[in-house]
């Protein structure tokens, strides 16, 4: 009887604080004007931000298909999901079609496709700075232009700036669209003879593929095909070709910046 009390004295102290930033958080963005959507989840708690993904099938087959959009905008990736539908349901009725408000029990947050906010935004880097989570991801193998603010920022952009910037979104462009044919092509090689469609178990790993070699070919000036038969030489006094020793660091980026160094070091 005593653990039963003092679980229900917790869930309503949880409950309360929930719907107390909940209140908070859509008094704040009232204030500036657009829709806002009432989100019933923490987006920015990092719990949820670990089990949102897996137990997204099951939220979109159990729960009403407004709730379920709400919660779906907290996850990674919705406007994959979703595309425009959340502006059609609730943008574009309150006269503003390419901005909302996300108002949960986290952090405010702004949801816009309009490209004069956006301008803004990027010409004031001062006025809006990165959120701690995202400097604990970024940050894990020291400063960069990812994860750092103010005049730090400023000093990472003016070294970067000289590599990336719209001079080389033409050779971004054509690198991705002779690899992606390449990707392609190999993807249907490997199904089954005379179909009209394609699958693949491997679509993560072919991705990562084309992610490294189009960073490869434009930003490093390599000329590397989709398949290329030298790529897979060893050269003299390394263990890994370039191609995989880049796949290696790409692939252990998540597990350094998520676990303590302790348990990734050697």
């Amino acid at each position: 009887m005593a653990l039963l009390t003092a679980v229900g004295i917790v869930l309503t102290l949880y409950l309360s604080y929930f719907y107390l930033k909940l209140f908070r958080n859509w008094k704040n963005a009232r204030k500036t004007g657009l829709p806002i959507v009432l989100i019933p989840a923490a987006q920015d708690n990092p719990l949820w931000m670990v089990v949102c993904i897996p137990l997204r099938p099951l939220l979109k087959r159990f729960l009403p298909e407004d709730i379920f959009i709400r919660l779906g905008m907290t996850m990674h990736g919705w406007e994959n999901e979703f595309k425009f539908e959340p502006y059609k349901r609730w943008s574009i009725p309150q006269g503003y079609p390419k901005s909302l408000v996300l108002a949960g029990a986290g952090r405010v947050e702004v949801s816009t496709w309009d490209h004069e906010i956006i301008a803004d935004v990027l010409r004031r880097p001062k006025d809006f700075i990165q959120f701690d989570i995202a400097n604990f991801l970024l940050n894990r193998f020291g400063p960069n232009v990812l994860s750092t603010d103010g005049e730090v920022w400023a000093r990472h952009r003016k070294l970067v700036a000289s590599t990336l910037n719209e001079k080389i979104s033409k050779v971004v462009f054509d690198q991705s669209v002779v690899l992606a044919e390449g990707m392609v092509s190999e993807i249907f090689e490997n199904s089954k003879p005379g179909s009209d469609y394609a699958e693949t178990n491997c679509i993560f790993d072919l991705v990562k593929k084309l992610a490294i070699t189009i960073l490869v070919n434009a930003g490093m000036g390599g000329n590397q095909a989709w398949k290329d038969p030298a790529v897979k030489k060893v050269k003299p006094g390394f263990k890994l070709t370039y191609i995989e020793a880049v796949k290696a660091v790409i692939g252990n980026l998540v597990a350094a910046a998520i676990l303590p160094q302790w348990f990734t070091s050697c």
